[in-house]
């Protein structure tokens, strides 16, 4: 069969395709030409030393913050500690919300969310482990 020559085209491999009024043909991607470069995501930059540190340091204050609250004030007044840890968790998680566009601000208040839900996780182990009996201890001068 070398007289036959090459097979035909495939039928969508015709002409351009049907013509959209304004934009072009759809098969070639005209009619998606008009959404193009509408939007550009800022470029990516690496984060530098000092904000690498802020990164580490601003979450571990928030757990040290946290942990002193919970050794210190919880076996007293819980409602005091539990507002606190309220209030911290809708101001990262607020900070997070309106910074997503920033990635060094979004980073940091994720980090100081993980970092403060662990914080009260730990900081209620402790105290139904061993704080609580210390303070009964402590109070009752044994």
């Amino acid at each position: 069969m070398p007289g036959r020559g090459p097979p035909p085209p495939p039928p969508s491999a015709g002409p351009a395709g049907p013509q959209l009024p304004m934009y072009g043909s759809v098969t070639d991607g005209g009619s998606r030409m008009l959404f193009k470069d509408t939007y550009a995501p800022p470029p990516a930059r690496s984060l530098t030393t000092s904000e690498t540190r802020v990164l580490y340091v601003l979450p571990c204050l928030t757990s040290v913050v946290v942990l002193v609250l919970f050794l210190h004030v919880y076996h007293r007044s819980w409602i005091a500690v539990l507002e606190v840890c309220c209030a911290l968790f809708l101001v990262f998680a607020a900070s997070a919300a309106l910074n997503r566009d920033t990635p060094f601000r979004f980073y940091a208040s994720v980090l100081c969310l993980l970092a403060l839900c662990s914080a009260i996780g730990i900081g209620l182990l402790a105290n139904s482990a061993a704080i609580t009996e210390y303070w009964f201890l402590h109070d009752g001068n044994a």
